[in-house]
């Protein structure tokens, strides 16, 4: 994920699979990578529906 267009960054380990992206000489915050992002969503995704589930069957 990008903030405007393309810039030149160095990329900074922030944890959890998430590298913020800071222009060199700005040292502005210019993107996020977030590595294994699709596994995360559909992680969350599937808590979600087991949740959704267990409340349907409460009713």
């Amino acid at each position: 994920m990008s903030i405007g267009e393309p810039k030149p960054a160095e990329g900074f380990d922030i944890g959890r699979g998430i590298i913020a992206r800071v222009h060199p000489e700005t040292k502005e915050l210019v993107g996020l990578t977030i590595i294994g992002l699709s596994k995360k969503i559909l992680r969350e995704i599937k808590i979600l529906s087991e949740i959704l589930k267990e409340r349907e069957m409460q009713e």
